[in-house]
């Protein structure tokens, strides 16, 4: 089982994201119909950001310390929460994929594991 990342870790991790959604963004050159879906998804994708963020930050005295049975319910917890962030995403991205062009579409198809939202 994957360790918990450190909060620094998470930290980094969040604006690696928060990055790629801004280059995303801008390679993309949304029109005035497809920003207010982009800023949708983009605003759920950063409550989402938080929420794990949160999660990371909230870790527990002496982790590696813990039973696997709490580790191991700690990470249910971590995937229970990244689950319902990609639930949370599903109608807006579909949304804004969608309106997408041609040439957007391959932009955002090419997108690398794991996704900035």
């Amino acid at each position: 089982m994957a360790a918990q990342p450190s909060a620094d870790a998470c930290l980094e991790m969040s604006a690696h994201k928060a990055a790629a959604r801004t280059y995303l963004k801008l390679r993309l050159d949304l029109d005035k119909q497809q920003a207010p879906l982009w800023n949708e998804l983009e605003a759920i994708a950063a409550e989402n950001d938080t929420a794990m963020l949160e999660l990371c930050t909230d870790r527990p005295a002496n982790p590696e310390g813990r039973s696997l049975v709490a580790r191991s319910e700690r990470a249910e917890i971590r995937l229970d929460r990244r689950l319902a962030a990609l639930k949370a995403l599903n109608v807006p991205l579909r949304k804004l994929y969608a309106t997408l062009s041609a040439e957007q579409r391959a932009v955002v198809d090419a997108l690398p594991m794991p996704l900035p939202f």
